[in-house]
């Protein structure tokens, strides 16, 4: 029994001494890079926090406790160092005519604002991470992006007499799902962005959702989110990779990015100011489906089946030279 005991202690003893190496490692690999600063501040708080509940578990149990001490003074020696790099952090982003000017907070949050071509303010975005501080560098991304899209998202869905919200908030939150917009309130779900980390584009999508404001009860609901990628694809990332559509079972009304494609292919052939005729619609909650017709000579579903005639394979006869290796 003397014995098992002492190779569990040493067993014990033998993890905190990995853990200090990873963390020290961390700090000496990670302190130069200033964007992390107060990601990297947070992340040895909870470390802290972690290792002080270790610590009474194993007093308890009589384990190591001067390990666990040992690894709590050197998440406070981290913190103290980055705490020390981020005081008073400040620094400017600008971009296609827009300019941020952004601020972190100890309390893992960060705050912009976006301003037009005059360089008037248009909006104030603050970033909350407190409930998911692992995530505050990307987070910080995102309000970047905001700051820089809002007001191109803005100029792509006008409408006169309009003006758009001069306030957003992101917050971050483990939940459901993959973000939620209500109001100038954008819910992102903390699980996904960390099985996710690329994706930025869904960002933009529910910022649209803010630039919308469309009244509730008259406009589809996919037609809402079909232009909300159609914003997310066709503008921001045009180049990403489009999913394939069935002719066959798919619908104009599946939304998201089988409707954004749609609209877009109709755009081209068609209307090319299509999309803001219908945002202009919607957002006077005047939208009927009759409109598809009213712009391009044709119903909504005679255009569907027009573009579904497209996305079906058809033999190359005019291809004279061998596939690429």
């Amino acid at each position: 029994m003397e014995l098992g005991a002492e190779w569990a202690k040493r067993r014990q003893i033998s993890w905190y001494d990995s853990q200090l190496r990873l963390h020290l490692s961390q700090i000496r690999g990670r302190l130069s890079a200033s964007l992390e600063m107060e990601f990297m501040k947070q992340q040895f708080i909870q470390l802290g926090v972690s290792f002080r509940a270790n610590r009474r578990v194993e007093a308890r149990r009589g384990g190591a406790k001067n390990k666990a001490v040992l690894l709590s003074a050197a998440s406070l020696l981290a913190w103290q160092i980055c705490s020390a790099q981020t005081a008073s952090s400040t620094n400017e982003i600008s971009g296609s005519g827009t300019a941020a000017h952004a601020r972190a907070t100890n309390e893992i949050s960060w705050s912009g604002t976006a301003t037009n071509a005059q360089g008037e303010t248009m909006l104030t975005i603050t970033v909350d991470t407190s409930q998911a501080p692992d995530l505050a560098a990307w987070g910080r991304r995102a309000g970047e992006l905001c700051a820089e899209w809002y007001p191109k998202i803005c100029a792509l869905l006008p409408s006169d007499g309009f003006t758009p919200p001069s306030t957003v908030r992101l917050r971050f939150r483990d939940g459901r799902g993959v973000a939620a917009t209500g109001g100038g309130t954008i819910s992102v779900n903390a699980i996904y962005v960390r099985r996710a980390t690329n994706d930025f584009g869904m960002v933009i999508h529910e910022l649209t959702h803010v630039v919308q404001s469309y009244p509730r009860g008259n406009t589809p609901g996919w037609l809402t989110e079909g232009i909300a990628d159609y914003i997310r694809l066709s503008h921001f990332e045009p180049q990403a990779r489009r999913p394939r559509i069935n002719p066959e079972k798919a619908s104009y009304t599946d939304s998201y990015k089988t409707t954004a494609i749609f609209l877009e292919w109709v755009e081209k052939k068609y209307d090319e100011q299509l999309v803001r005729k219908l945002n202009l619609a919607a957002r006077e909650g005047k939208f009927q489906i009759e409109l598809f017709k009213d712009y391009t000579s044709k119903t909504v579903d005679e255009l569907w089946a027009e573009f579904a005639d497209t996305l079906r394979a058809k033999p190359n006869t005019t291809a004279t030279n061998p596939p690429a290796k």
